[in-house]
């Protein structure tokens, strides 16, 4: 077994997080505590120091004693991992003299989270990011996404698969849909509001083109034409501040974007992801959907599960408009119950940070404090995300089987990349996260990691369960909540057109005789 090494200055490591290399590393404040309780506050710094396991050269790690949990089922042993993927799992492994250990007693070894568009995750217990590239106005898709990728080679510390938004629908977008499929992106991004609104007949086409060539439509449903006209019902009676978005988009904006998607998206047949959902009637427009379209899905994000929409509403501007997202986070509790009742069904099968943060100085520039229409739109939840999460599993409402469906394993299968990725058995990359129970931590600004934000929508939420060690293809990218300061770069994985996990209930509606919804 190697001996512990003495890592120097981690500035390339935060600069490539989007931090300030001037900055400090994150600390978290972690609570040794038993179940009931938050009492004996112990803060864990994260200087770095002696970092004792980072070892990217390590070929052989052991993790000994865990109880390791996967979608179908809970067991308690050991893995072995060899040049990145997992080699063995069981109980009572024998140890390989030339291995690295790490005890996972008492802890739980999860697969890693599986996010949809960040790359400060790691610290999150995510591995690998399924970022959204958006086109600039004068780039091709195809040019954004070279472009993308050119940057993440050299930046990217999770392993990462793209999607790419469609900012308009002409001319060769849909040949250029066809190239980007053979280089592996088989995600697409549609919106139906805001600068990138796509037209209801441009919608139709782009869903009948993402059919044909075996991808994933994911679309962001608020109803575009509603919005706008509330808009200038609002600016009417000059309703300028942040409390104006959440006014101009009300439950019902999103809920007619989501019923039209499921009413086009059953009429073509086709895969489609309805993102970011916060409303429960949109909610529950997709539960019954799924009795007949189960490759429609929803994605709700984990600020509309856990953030308050009433503060949105704050008389300070700056907290007000540090929760302003699209769609809305909203005010009525009901929603969340809901929201919840769609992922305990399993209708809402994935749930996402839709982590996009600024910082308050640049949401108020561009006019954003004279008028909510120019506040640049987004929340963090990248790194609180399983944590916030598995709160859920400690108080029993959520079972550890449905947490790594909706943080990974479903995820993974809907482009095609399961059991390599979300699972822990041989032969699948050794992407981990280990949970410690017994931890648990207040987040606020001073424990997040990303200092792109000086914002958190979860500030003081108490949370059992940190990600105390994190593994990216069998390299150590955290250890006892510190970030390896020379990691490797995460690599591009590239997903297969007609993923089963989708395209088999697709052949099934096609040929089966129904009603449509």
């Amino acid at each position: 077994m190697s001996s512990f090494r003495t890592t120097g200055d981690s500035s390339q490591m935060r600069a490539a997080l989007g931090q300030d290399a001037n900055s400090s590393v994150a600390s978290f404040e972690v609570t040794k505590s038993d179940d009931t309780s938050f009492q004996d506050h112990t803060l864990i710094d994260a200087p770095v120091q002696s970092l004792p396991i980072f070892t990217s050269e390590k070929e052989v790690i052991f993790i000994q004693g865990g109880i390791i949990g996967n979608e179908d089922g809970l067991m308690n042993g050991d893995i072995l991992i060899r040049n990145g993927i997992i080699e063995e799992v069981g109980e009572g492994l024998e140890i390989p003299e030339d291995s690295e250990v790490i005890d996972a007693s008492g802890k739980y070894v999860l697969p890693g989270g599986i996010d949809d568009g960040t790359k400060a995750a790691l610290c999150g217990g995510t591995t690998l990011v399924m970022d959204l590239v958006v086109p600039k106005e004068d780039q091709s898709l195809t040019e954004a996404f070279e472009e993308y990728k050119i940057n993440a080679e050299k930046e990217s510390f999770c392993d990462y698969c793209l999607r790419i938004a469609i900012p308009r629908w002409e001319g060769k977008v849909g040949q250029e849909l066809e190239s980007l499929v053979e280089e592996g992106v088989i995600g697409f991004k549609a919106h139906m509001s805001d600068s990138m609104r796509l037209a209801p007949s441009e919608i139709l086409n782009f869903l009948n083109k993402i059919k044909s060539i075996g991808a994933i439509a994911q679309v962001h449903a608020e109803n575009g034409e509603i919005i706008a006209e509330n808009q200038k019902r609002l600016s009417a009676r000059n309703v300028i501040g942040p409390e104006g978005h959440l006014m101009s988009r009300p439950e019902e904006v999103e809920e007619e974007a989501v019923h039209c998607i499921i009413s086009f998206g059953s009429e073509i047949g086709v895969p489609v992801i309805l993102s970011g959902i916060s409303g429960k009637e949109a909610a529950d427009l997709i539960s019954r959907a799924k009795d007949d379209c189960k490759f429609i899905m929803g994605e709700p994000s984990v600020a509309s599960l856990f953030a308050d929409g009433k503060e949105i509403s704050n008389k300070n501007w700056g907290h007000a408009a540090g929760f302003l997202t699209s769609p809305p986070i909203r005010e009525d509790p009901a929603n969340i119950s809901q929201l919840w009742n769609g992922i305990s069904s399993g209708a809402l099968e994935i749930v996402s940070s839709h982590h996009h943060t600024n910082s308050i100085e640049t949401k108020r520039s561009n006019g954003g404090e004279v008028d909510y229409r120019n506040i640049r739109p987004g929340v963090n939840g990248v790194e609180e995300r399983l944590s916030l999460l598995w709160e859920k599993v400690h108080w029993g409402e959520l079972k550890l089987e449905d947490f790594v469906k909706i943080t990974s394993s479903n995820a993974a299968k809907t482009f095609g990349l399961y059991p390599q990725k979300g699972r822990i058995e041989k032969g699948s990359d050794a992407d981990i996260t280990i949970m410690n129970p017994k931890n648990v931590r207040k987040i606020s600004l001073k424990t997040q990691t990303s200092t792109k934000s000086d914002f958190n929508v979860f500030q003081g939420i108490k949370v059992h369960g940190v990600p105390e060690v994190v593994l990216r293809g069998g390299e150590v990218m955290v250890y006892n909540y510190v970030l390896n300061p020379e990691p490797s770069v995460g690599k591009f994985v590239p997903c297969s057109p007609f993923p089963e996990f989708l395209y088999s209930h697709v052949r099934n509606y096609d040929i089966a005789p129904r009603q449509r919804p």
